[in-house]
């Protein structure tokens, strides 16, 4: 919520995502791992495919880690860019 944005749905997170890591905040490959989890949860969910959930704790902290070491080195500069580009869309 340090750029004032709260993504509750799939596609939005995913397209925020994109953006960040066009204006290098955060890690490449970030938006893949949402899409990837977008159709897993949209297979096991909606269609009872049952794929199985591999769960790793320390890629998991990881990524944790990243997104708010990430959210913490924003400046006012940096939001506002962000701003006006999620404005354009």
């Amino acid at each position: 919520m340090k750029l004032g944005i709260k993504c509750e749905i799939h596609d939005c997170s995913i397209a925020l995502a994109n953006l960040l890591e066009k204006e290098n905040i955060i890690e490449k490959g970030t938006a893949k791992i949402l899409e990837d989890d977008k159709e897993l949860r949209i297979d096991n969910q909606y269609y009872l495919k049952n794929r199985p959930v591999k769960i790793d704790i320390k890629k998991m902290s990881d990524y944790l880690i990243s997104m708010k070491e990430s959210i913490g080195k924003l400046d006012k500069d940096t939001i506002n860019k962000v701003r006006e580009e999620i404005k354009k869309i």
